[in-house]
């Protein structure tokens, strides 16, 4: 895409239109996704790419669907519009760097992987943008579907703001936290607060662990369903 462009169908089904080759364009160019059916749209970009222009999910019912069963799609500009991503992959990866994406249908994780190469932007504690948008991340499953969804910061430690919220219906009983670029055999603790402002010092400890030889940690979080929205983070202990 050398140029402004927008791409426009009428179909709704699983997947109202389905791009097979890559997707790419020019830094500063945009393309917009715009369905002219009233019903959920879906758009499914399959090969693998890394994008540079910007995409415009134009309407409420536009759902972005990356897909690739083993490499990667790369989105470096900026995406915008009241549009949704749907992470819906086997085995590829699909990643968002551009911290000023606005999007505002949320992300749905169902199956695959979706990195974020960017932190998102606050201001007085409301997201203002960010590399997943400006609202929830929802773990969803969908049908056909078997396996879990994995997010991970991309080129180094990222902070997400977007809550995650789970569909429902749905019994989630534990969230998996993993990470790396830990000290070997260091130990650490993972905090946990309702108030992202409080200083850390008064985070509840909701559980220590020490990282493996590679510097990497995974542990399980309990998720009851009466405990209220929170956010994580992960402490060394000296």
């Amino acid at each position: 895409m050398i140029d402004n462009s927008t791409l426009e169908f009428s179909s709704s089904g699983t997947y109202a239109c389905v791009l097979t080759g890559p997707v790419t364009g020019a830094s500063g160019k945009m393309l917009t996704l715009n369905p002219t059916s009233a019903s959920t749209s879906r758009v499914r970009f399959y090969a693998a790419f890394t994008n540079e222009a910007d995409l415009n999910l134009s309407a409420i019912t536009m759902y972005l669907a990356p897909y690739h069963s083993s490499g990667f799609q790369v989105y470096n500009g900026v995406v915008s519009g009241p549009g949704t991503i749907l992470v819906r992959c086997a085995g590829g990866q699909a990643i968002f760097n551009n911290a000023d994406n606005t999007y505002s249908g949320g992300t749905m994780l169902s199956q695959g992987s979706i990195g974020v190469g960017a932190d998102s932007v606050l201001s007085e504690g409301a997201i203002v943008s960010g590399p997943l948008g400006t609202d929830p991340i929802v773990s969803t499953i969908e049908s056909g579907t078997v396996g879990s969804c994995t997010l991970f910061a991309s080129g180094g430690a990222r902070t997400i703001a977007n809550p995650i919220t789970y569909e429902n219906g749905i019994n989630y009983t534990t969230i998996v936290l993993d990470g790396s670029n830990g000290y070997a055999g260091g130990l650490f603790q993972v905090l946990s607060s309702t108030d992202v402002a409080l200083p850390l010092a008064n985070w509840l400890i909701e559980v220590s662990g020490e990282f493996d030889g590679s510097g990497n940690f995974s542990v399980p979080i309990p998720i009851a369903a009466d405990v209220p929205q929170r956010f994580y983070a992960i402490q060394l202990i000296p």
